[in-house]
C-alpha cells in the first residue's frame, strides 16, 4: 500500500519536543497576529494532546469541545487538528475561556483558564494593555496603533508560553456522554429559486420543491465576534 506524508508531522513533532514557539508561528500563520489569547490556546492545545496521547487526522476520533469562539480557538484548532472544517470542533457556547479534547470510546479532559491568569499575565509585560485597550476595546485603527499593537502582541505571546501551565490553566479528566455521531455525508442539491448548490439538510421542501434557507427566509443563524447569533 503506497505511503503518503503525515500533514501534520511538524506540528507533532514541535507538540513531543515542547516547542511552544513552533507552535505559536504555525498558530500565527491562520490567526494573523501574536497575541496572548493565541499563545494560551497554543499552551492549552499542546497540554491537552499531550494528556490524551493521541493525534488527529481530520477523521472524528479526535474532538474538541470549544466553550468560546476568541482568539485561543485558533491555537487550539491548529494544535490539536481539530477543526470546523473537518467536524473535528464542537462549539459549545458557555463564554468560558475552556476546551475538552476527548478519544471517541476513551478518555476526555477539559481545560479551564485560572481566575488569576490574566493578572498573573497583566504583570509579565505590562505594556500589552494599553495596545489592547486602543486597538480592541477603543477601535482605534490608525496604521501606527496597529504596528504597536501588534508588536506588543508578539512579545506577550512569548512571554506566555514560556509561563508554567499550572499558573494559566487548571485541567482534569472528564466524561462526555452526548458526543454527536460521525458526520453523515450530506446529498448536494440545487435551490428551486436561486439555482445555487445547497446541501440537503439546509434546506426546506416547498411544493416538492428544494429551496433554501435564504430564499425560504428561514431562520440562519452566525457565529461572529459575539458569539452565536
Amino acid at each position: 500500500m503506497e505511503t503518503i506524508p503525515y500533514p501534520r508531522q511538524h506540528i507533532q513533532q514541535a507538540i513531543q519536543q515542547r516547542n511552544l514557539e513552533e507552535l505559536l508561528h504555525t498558530a500565527a500563520a491562520i490567526h494573523g497576529h501574536y497575541c496572548t489569547g493565541l499563545a494560551m490556546g497554543v499552551v492549552a492545545g499542546r497540554e491537552l494532546v499531550s494528556r490524551i496521547g493521541a493525534s488527529a487526522d481530520g477523521l472524528e476520533d479526535l474532538l474538541v469541545i470549544t466553550e468560546t469562539n476568541n482568539c485561543a480557538s485558533d491555537g487550539v484548532q491548529v494544535v490539536t487538528g481539530c477543526t470546523f472544517g473537518n467536524n473535528g470542533l464542537i462549539f459549545r457556547e458557555t463564554g468560558k475561556i475552556a476546551f475538552t479534547i476527548v478519544n471517541r470510546g476513551k478518555a476526555a479532559f477539559r481545560i479551564v483558564v485560572r481566575p488569576d491568569a490574566r493578572e498573573f499575565l497583566r504583570t509579565k509585560y505590562a505594556e500589552f494593555s494599553d495596545s489592547y485597550q486602543k486597538v480592541i476595546v477603543n477601535q482605534s485603527r490608525d496604521e501606527a496603533t496597529v504596528e504597536e499593537f501588534k508588536i506588543h502582541g508578539y512579545h506577550k505571546a512569548m512571554v506566555t508560553i514560556k509561563q508554567p501551565f499550572e499558573q494559566l490553566f487548571t485541567i482534569q479528566k472528564t466524561e462526555i456522554p452526548d458526543l454527536p455521531d460521525f458526520a453523515k455525508a450530506t446529498e448536494t442539491v440545487i435551490c428551486s429559486m436561486c439555482q445555487e448548490p445547497v446541501m440537503e439538510n439546509h434546506t426546506v421542501e416547498i411544493n416538492q420543491d428544494f429551496v433554501c434557507f435564504s430564499c425560504s427566509n428561514s431562520e440562519i443563524r452566525e457565529l461572529n465576534g459575539n458569539g452565536m447569533k
